[in-house]
């Protein structure tokens, strides 16, 4: 482990520039400790920059976008997992275990329970999903599309940057409130959301917990953040115009797509395989098995 996790850190340096959350709330990273920064290695030696979410003790959910090579659509082999547990920053090494055409979820060292779970009044450092685990059989809750539809959501990103040299150093998070979630257009698979005041994410923001306050079964964990909605210029000009920042690439977005896991059975089979008797525990000692709908 030690070998291969200081292979990790020699090309970790690499990355040419950051491009996350523009403009939002700032929030305290250490109180939303299932929010981690995912690090890929390109065959290039360049490195590729995504976000994702504990949702387990050693699972962390993403967009498969953040695994593969978009010149090859090869999967990538290499990954590190940043995280922050009690104010203690941490970089881990990430082995991809289960993609699918929307999610992909790494493994990571375990982190144990009672720093997951801490006392209360500390908020939970892993995101509910909903799901009623169990020794014998797990299975998921409903919680209907319309009910996610009026709900209240948000979205955590980490601050832009467009000097990576600050990326590791910085620990600035945001929390973007969220216009209501929208249906997806005829033909296409995403839920929407319109920016507004050029509150958005950005590029390396992809795979971002989506998460709701739903009226009838709390807070879950209920999809991720995918992909920037531009308009298309008719001015072909515009179009092959370089932007200079990354600010200006994704301060242009109309709106934020995203995918949706509540009603993802291959994902409940998943961590039964991998984490499922410290998963029934972390459910249980952070008193998400009480707030469950049935």
């Amino acid at each position: 482990m030690l070998a291969r996790t200081l292979a990790v850190w020699s090309w970790i340096g690499l990355l040419a520039g950051v491009s996350c959350v523009l403009d939002g709330d700032p929030v305290d990273w250490s109180r939303h400790g299932y929010l981690v920064k995912i690090v890929a290695k390109l065959p290039d030696k360049s490195v590729k920059l995504c976000t994702g979410a504990l949702i387990s003790g050693s699972l962390v959910l993403t967009s498969a976008d953040c695994v593969v090579d978009s010149e090859t659509s090869k999967d990538l082999e290499e990954f590190a997992v940043i995280t922050l547990i009690k104010k203690h920053k941490r970089r881990l090494y990430g082995l991809l275990v289960e993609k699918t055409e929307k999610w992909a979820v790494l493994r990571i060292d375990t982190v144990p329970t009672d720093k997951l779970c801490p006392p209360a009044p500390q908020p939970p450092r892993v995101l509910r999903l909903n799901q009623k685990p169990s020794l014998k059989s797990s299975s998921t809750f409903y919680v209907p599309i319309s009910q996610i539809l009026k709900s209240k959501c948000y979205l955590l990103g980490f601050k832009t940057e467009d000097d990576a040299s600050n990326f590791y150093r910085q620990k600035q998070v945001y929390r973007l409130d969220l216009y209501q979630l929208m249906e997806p257009r005829s033909g296409d698979i995403f839920y929407r959301s319109l920016v507004k005041e050029n509150y958005t994410a950005c590029f390396e923001d992809t795979g971002a917990p989506l998460i709701c306050n739903t009226p009838e079964s709390g807070t879950l964990l209920v999809g991720y953040f995918q992909s920037l909605g531009r308009p298309i210029s008719p001015d072909a000009a515009e179009l092959t115009t370089p932007i200079s920042t990354l600010e200006e690439a994704c301060s242009g977005a109309y709106e934020m797509n995203f995918d949706l896991v509540s009603d993802d059975e291959r994902l409940v089979k998943l961590i039964e395989k991998e984490d499922l008797g410290p998963f029934v525990d972390i459910y249980h000692k952070c008193g998400f098995v009480n707030s469950e709908s049935s």
